[in-house]
């Protein structure tokens, strides 16, 4: 490896990679499982605290070491599959910095999560004989949720009216009944409170308009018959009615 960089230890690393964060039970499970039929893999948690997470990387190579485990380049380019769990609104702070304090601690944490998003960014670029789950590429876009609904006509889907304000500005809606929703994937507020979908109530509706400094998404509440759940995963389709 080039620029002053440790290689890795072996000659072969696992036939799949497996990121996650650290309360993902089902990830863990998945690598017992394929340790058990042979197949070798690597579990990767990429929630840390900053003082726990070591990092050398330069355009091409890069080393991450997390408590006992280290995940590089190498890693990717010998694997065959990436398993890449973000979780809701885990990938964008993956790295906390709770001995800084303020501003430096913001700094810090922006830092990191750069950092890694652009390290996975490069590595699916750099090894395109990777079969991803999840790739980073598609977490970037599949998580901004604003451009999902605002672009799905482009698409030829069609999304119920939305309108997204500081004043309360109500979208058209041909039901007369409206919900609210967060425009972030990540709907905590903090550890007690979840900003969850729903609908506004008459009481609320009658105060319309009012300011508010966080912008609210409000959309068309749609009285469905059933609902339809979609699911991709490698080049195949699923579509369950529940």
């Amino acid at each position: 490896m080039g620029s002053g960089l440790p290689a890795s230890s072996g000659t072969f690393g696992p036939d799949v990679l497996l990121i996650g964060y650290s309360a993902d039970a089902d990830l863990e499970a998945v690598s017992a499982a394929l340790s058990a039929a042979g197949v070798a893999n690597r579990l990767w948690l990429f929630d840390a605290g900053a003082e726990n997470l070591t990092v050398d990387a330069a355009p091409g190579t890069f080393r991450l070491r997390h408590g006992d485990v280290d995940l590089s380049s190498d890693d990717f380019a010998r694997a065959r599959i990436i398993v890449h769990r973000t979780g809701l609104g885990h990938w964008r702070h993956p790295v906390a910095a709770p001995s800084a304090t303020g501003a430096e601690r913001d700094f810090t944490e922006r830092e990191w999560a750069s950092l890694l998003h652009g390290l996975f960014l490069e590595a699916e670029r750099r090894h395109a004989h990777l079969t991803w789950l999840n790739p980073p590429s598609v977490s970037a876009v599949a998580s901004e949720k604003y451009d999902l609904l605002a672009s799905a006509d482009l698409d030829g889907l069609t999304v119920p009216d939305l309108r997204v304000s500081t004043d309360g500005h109500l979208p058209g809606s041909a039901s007369g009944q409206y919900v609210c929703k967060a425009i972030g994937e990540d709907e905590s507020i903090d550890d007690a409170t979840t900003y969850c979908t729903a609908v506004l109530d008459p009481e609320t509706l009658a105060e319309l308009p009012f300011r508010t400094n966080c912008p609210s998404l409000i959309q068309e509440r749609v009285l469905p018959e059933y609902e339809l759940r979609v699911y991709y995963l490698l080049g195949e389709t699923l579509g369950v009615r529940v």
